[in-house]
């Protein structure tokens, strides 16, 4: 579980959801669709925000989202056609 209070509240939650249809419930670096998480495109660490737009967010399954850890660049081989 989480340890950031702001991930823990129903705003967010409803935006992660939100996130997730965009991309169409997969993963926009591999294409999983299982495992799903909703990670800043610029994270926390490195100087974004905690009240992030839509479009400062992006749909990861856990193992890609492990490996971008807290790098500002995420490999986007795959992408949604929702999103485009």
């Amino acid at each position: 579980m989480s340890t950031r209070p702001d991930l823990r509240t129903y705003g967010w939650k409803v935006q992660a959801e939100r996130v997730k249809a965009r991309d169409g419930y997969a993963c926009q670096s591999c294409g999983s669709d299982s495992d799903l998480t909703v990670d800043h495109l610029v994270p926390v660490a490195a100087g974004g925000t905690t009240e992030p737009t839509d479009d400062e967010l992006v749909t990861l399954c856990r193992s890609c989202n492990s490996r971008k850890g807290s790098r500002t660049e995420v490999r986007l081989t795959w992408r949604s056609p929702r999103w485009l």
